[in-house]
């Protein structure tokens, strides 16, 4: 998962937000999708696959698989939700047409249902005692919520890279727990969609072929625990294969990984 903090600084967000003020377009949100790629680096924040709008097919489908670029509102527009929230761009979030439209849809879990305040709702600022289950990469720092497993995907025999929740109990294992499992980034799935599932094995699997090497040289280690020319392979490896475009990246090198293949 991609760390957005730093989004709302960049000089390209502020640009977008003066046209995003100065537009009366119904889908007026769409104008900070380019903003939020740039520090993505063109990668979905919640999924990391490559937004590059290419067909993927499937090895098990006839029919390809296209990803795009979607901004999401985080609390949901409808009328039952935050419909107040519809133009706030501090409610806004890119994802993948997967991660949007199939995973998350209209869904927001509060943590111990408390707390919401949903239709009266006019601004970001007037519910942060709101505790949602669902991480939001621009204000919550993935690193902080998450370790990567490399394991065997129990349904296909692929090898995956999972998320897994770095707490143990409380909120933060819950919000890192519901969010895996709403976007089916781990154990235990969410296969509401088995087409979309079966690519997002496959994505998956690319993660994990895409570290793999990495991995073996870390063998369960700490980058830091290496010997320098180990040290400088891995960098190469991460320079050669564009990695460095990956959130797993920090997690992986400083040794929150467990390796189950």
């Amino acid at each position: 998962m991609i760390n957005m903090n730093q989004l709302h600084s960049k000089q390209n967000y502020k640009n977008a937000l003066i046209s995003f003020n100065n537009s009366t377009h119904e889908k007026r949100w769409k104008i900070f999708k380019d903003s939020h790629m740039e520090v993505s680096k063109g990668r979905c924040p919640i999924c990391e696959c490559l937004l590059d709008g290419q067909n993927i097919r499937p090895t098990n489908s006839s029919q390809p698989h296209t990803l795009i670029a979607t901004i999401d509102h985080y609390r949901p527009q409808s009328t039952s939700m935050y419909p107040k929230l519809k133009y706030d761009h501090l409610n806004y979030l890119l994802m993948c047409s997967d991660c949007n439209n199939v995973y998350k849809e209209n869904f927001f879990p509060l943590y111990s249902n408390g707390n919401r305040r949903e239709q009266n709702v006019s601004s970001t600022a007037c519910i942060k005692q709101e505790k949602p289950l669902i991480v939001n990469p621009i204000y919550d720092i993935p690193f902080n919520l998450f370790k990567i497993q490399f394991k065997i995907d129990e349904n296909t025999s692929k090898k995956v890279l999972e998320l897994s929740p770095k707490h143990q109990n409380g909120y933060l294992y819950e919000k890192a727990k519901t969010t895996i499992t709403f976007f089916s980034l781990g154990s235990p799935k969410n296969t509401k969609n088995p087409n979309v599932e079966n690519f997002r094995v496959l994505l998956l699997n690319k993660h994990y072929n895409a570290f793999k090497n990495i991995l073996f040289k870390l063998n369960g280690r700490k980058l830091d625990d290496l010997v320098l020319n180990d040290q400088k392979s891995i960098y190469s490896i991460i320079m050669e294969n564009n990695l460095n475009n990956f959130g797993f990246l920090k997690s992986i090198l400083l040794g929150e990984y467990e390796d189950f293949t």
